[in-house]
């Protein structure tokens, strides 16, 4: 089922299926949801666009720097979504 690994950005690997798949989020709000890429650092944000290969926009980079920045915890032991929520908003202000 692997064929190849894939070093992502912190050093560890991913392994590669042969054939791709696809990853759905059925939501409501879908501006809610960020797409971070493990291999190019790459960050997307959900849109409202229902056209296929649309559902995603790239952010810039900085975008994520610059929240590391405001909410230096790791996800896991963040305070609280809203205070997460309110650094992205504020963030895409920018």
């Amino acid at each position: 089922m692997w064929e190849k690994m894939r070093k992502l950005i912190d050093g560890t690997e991913a392994s590669e299926l042969n054939e791709p798949i696809s990853l759905i989020v059925k939501t409501k709000c879908p501006s809610k949801y960020l797409l971070l890429d493990l291999e190019t650092d790459e960050t997307y944000r959900g849109t409202d666009n229902n056209q296929p290969g649309s559902h995603w926009t790239k952010i810039d980079n900085s975008f994520m720097n610059e929240f590391k920045k405001l909410n230096p915890k790791p996800a896991a032991t963040a305070v609280n979504v809203r205070e997460i929520l309110d650094a992205v908003d504020a963030l895409l202000k920018l």
